[in-house]
């Protein structure tokens, strides 16, 4: 595969640098748990509507 690769010219996607640095505009929101002892199952839930 390597060499079919090579002839074809293919290679691999990889992320450019600092691809992972958030916009200095992002919004961080707080973290609302953090004041939480969450020490049972079922005791917080989450969602995503995306």
């Amino acid at each position: 595969m390597q060499r079919l690769r090579r002839r074809l010219g293919l290679q691999g996607a990889v992320p450019g640098p600092h691809s992972s640095r958030p916009h200095p505009e992002h919004v961080v929101y707080p973290y609302l748990l953090g004041h939480l002892c969450i020490d049972r199952p079922d005791l917080v839930c989450s969602s995503d509507s995306t």
